[in-house]
């Protein structure tokens, strides 16, 4: 099979994992659920208002985002000299998050990832929407989510950024696409260094699709050193070397040691 050839392939098979994404997506949004997700009280809501007001207000919320934060100079993370010594040099320009890597944000993830409950996508990107100012993503053309590789997608039978990815393109009205290809299973980067998280995701992307776009926004669950964001723009602008990006992510881990 010649490079183009698997190019291809690889483009096909994010088309379809696209569909079966966003159809598990939309089925989770119909299951119901008669208990809050964190108080396990009886609601009609998967977070009730007492819990909600609590984690995204309380004086223990690990949330950075407030629906006050209108300019992208003070949303933007790089700016942040507490947070932008943990990154690895960014490839991108701008970093929005959510919330630190705790409690709850932490547990919402590893359910999403690794409990097989989807629902706490909507619940993660209802957060996000709720404290953005839209104004901070107006200039984006297309959100692209980070890609499994085959293998670790059929593990987990879903790629969990490709659902938040959906969420949020569904409300903000910004498309999702699929240029970027998972070309190389690589090892899991919880337990890795930074050094190694970079060697082990090396050439690990590929751009399948050509990028019509002149910015674009990355979604991942969780960011760490920023290996990963930065190799998947390196394959973006490898096709289009002027491409502006945004990374977006729920998450950012500040200890390398945290399991995401």
């Amino acid at each position: 099979m010649t490079n183009r050839q698997r190019l291809i392939l690889h483009s096909a098979l994010n088309k379809i994992k696209q569909m079966r994404d966003n159809l598990i997506s939309k089925t989770a949004a119909f299951i119901g659920h008669q208990h809050c997700y964190f108080c396990h009280q009886t609601s009609g809501l998967l977070t009730c208002q007492y819990c909600e007001k609590d984690l995204l207000n309380g004086p223990q919320s690990n949330i950075f985002l407030t629906h006050y934060w209108m300019h992208s100079t003070r949303v933007n993370l790089l700016n942040n000299p507490k947070i932008n010594k943990h990154l690895l040099t960014p490839n991108y320009a701008n970093l929005i998050v959510l919330s630190e890597y705790k409690w709850p944000v932490d547990k919402l993830i590893l359910d999403l990832k690794f409990a097989q409950k989807v629902y706490c996508a909507h619940i993660i990107t209802d957060w996000f929407i709720k404290r953005v100012h839209p104004l901070c993503l107006e200039s984006i053309e297309a959100l692209v989510p980070i890609p499994l590789s085959h293998l670790r997608y059929m593990r987990r039978q879903y790629n969990q950024a490709q659902i938040l990815a959906d969420l949020l393109g569904q409300h903000f009205s910004i498309p999702v696409i699929n240029p970027l290809a998972r070309v190389r299973h690589t090892q899991a980067q919880a337990k890795l260094n930074p050094e190694q998280r970079q060697s082990n995701l090396k050439d690990a992307f590929a751009c399948v699709d050509e990028l019509p776009y002149q910015h674009l926004a990355l979604i991942d669950d969780v960011i760490t050193t920023g290996a990963t964001i930065n190799q998947a723009c390196s394959a973006l602008q490898a096709k289009q070397a002027d491409l502006q990006i945004t990374v977006i992510t729920m998450a950012i881990s500040l200890t390398s040691d945290a399991k995401t």
